[in-house]
C-alpha cells in the first residue's frame, strides 16, 4: 500500500528451527575403536521474528528499515555422567539502507546493519572436558557499514563495486589443544574487517560471457588475548587472503558446443593468529570443453576438461592454529 502518500512495502515473518543430535565418540587405541568417551544428546531450538519495510521517498530514493530478533536455546544431556547443561542466546539485529537511483542505469546505495551469529554445536565443543558445551564461547556480533555503486554500461556491460567496514566483537577463532587433534573455538575480543569488492560482466557477442571480480580484504584483530594469554592485538586474522582475483570466459555456440576457462589468484595469508606462519599466494586455472544437445525427450551433455591447467603447487586445505605445526593437510 502507501505510507505518507508514498508507495510502501511491509513484510513480517517468523521462523522456527530445531536440531536434534545424538553424538558419540570413542578412544582411538592404535587404530582400533576403544572405550566410549562421549555419549550425549544435543538439542538446539531457535525462534526468529523479523520485520522489513521498504518506503519510496522519491522517484529516485528508496529507504529500507528492518529488524530481527533471535532467541536460541542449546541443551545437552550427558548419558555417561548423567548430567545436563544448557545455554541461551538472544539478540535483536536492526538495519537501515538507502538506495539512490543516480540514473536509469546506475544505483548508489548505503547500508548500516548489525548481525548476530551464534555458535554451532560443533563450535561449542568443550575443551575443558569430554562432554558438555564450552561455557566461555559467546555469539559473534558485528556492525556493518557498506557503500556501493552498481549499474549498466554501454556495450552490454554490468558493473558493481562496494567498500565495507565491519566491527566485530567476540569473533570465532579456531585452535587446537596439544595432543588432542580436535578443533575448538574461542572468542577474540574485538576485530575489524575493511575491504573492497568489485565485479564486471561483459557480453560482447551472443553466446560469449566474460566476467572479472576482485576482492581486497584487510581483516585484523583489534583486541585479542587467547586462552594461553598470548596477545595478538593488531595481527591479521588467519585464513583470509588479502587479495582474490577471479576471471572467467564462457562461450556457448548455437550448435551446443561450448568452452569454459577460468583463472583464480589467491593472495597470501597467515595460518595462525600469531602471524608467524605464512601461506604463499597461488594461481589456479581450469579449462573445459563440451557439447549440449537435445534430441526429442533426451538431452545429452558431453564434456572434458583439465583442472589446475598449469600444474600449480599450492596448499589446498590449511588447518588454522593447528598444534605441533600441523598446518598443512
Amino acid at each position: 500500500g502507501k505510507l505518507f502518500g508514498r508507495p510502501n512495502s511491509l513484510r513480517i515473518g517468523f521462523d522456527i528451527d530445531a536440531q536434534r543430535d545424538d553424538r558419540r565418540r570413542f578412544a582411538n587405541e592404535f587404530g582400533e575403536r576403544g572405550d566410549m568417551t562421549t555419549n550425549q544428546s544435543e538439542n538446539v531450538t531457535g525462534y526468529g521474528l523479523f520485520l522489513q519495510d521498504e518506503l519510496s521517498l522519491h522517484e529516485r530514493f528508496r529507504l529500507t528499515f528492518g529488524i530481527r530478533y533471535d532467541f536460541l536455546q542449546y541443551e545437552v544431556d550427558d548419558k555417561i555422567e548423567s548430567n545436563s547443561a544448557s545455554r541461551t542466546f538472544a539478540q535483536p539485529s536492526p538495519m537501515v539502507g538507502l538506495v539512490w537511483a543516480l540514473a536509469p542505469v546506475a544505483n548508489v546505495y548505503g547500508n548500516v546493519s548489525t548481525s548476530f551469529e551464534p555458535p554451532t554445536t560443533t563450535e561449542l565443543a568443550n575443551p575443558f572436558g569430554p562432554t558438555g558445551f564450552n561455557p566461555l564461547l559467546d555469539p559473534q556480533t558485528a556492525t556493518n557499514y557498506e557503500i556501493g555503486l552498481k549499474g549498466i554500461l554501454p556495450a552490454r556491460m554490468r558493473y558493481e563495486a562496494a567498500v565495507f567496514h565491519i566491527r566485530v566483537e567476540d569473533e570465532f577463532v579456531p585452535f587446537e589443544l596439544s595432543g588432542s587433534g580436535q578443533t575448538f573455538f574461542e572468542n577474540a575480543g574485538k576485530s575489524q574487517r575493511t575491504g573492497l569488492e568489485t565485479s564486471l560482466l561483459f557480453f560482447p557477442v551472443d553466446g560469449l560471457k566474460m566476467s572479472l571480480s576482485y576482492t581486497y580484504s584487510s581483516f585484523t584483530f583489534t583486541e585479542f588475548t587467547d586462552i594461553n594469554d598470548n596477545v595478538f592485538d593488531g595481527n591479521h586474522l588467519p585464513g583470509v587472503p588479502d587479495n582474490i582475483l577471479f576471471a572467467r570466459i564462457n562461450y556457448l555456440h548455437a550448435l551446443g558446443l561450448y568452452v569454459d576457462w577460468d583463472l583464480q589468484y589467491a593472495g597470501g595469508f597467515y595460518a595462525n593468529s600469531a602471524n608467524t606462519v605464512s601461506i604463499e599466494p597461488y594461481s589456479l586455472s581450469n579449462l573445459a570443453v563440451g557439447y549440449i544437445g537435445s534430441y526429442g525427450n533426451w538431452e545429452i551433455s558431453l564434456f572434458a576438461g583439465i583442472r589446475n591447467l598449469f600444474d600449480q603447487q599450492y596448499n589446498d586445505n590449511v588447518r588454522l592454529n593447528a598444534s605441533f605445526g600441523r598446518y598443512y593437510e
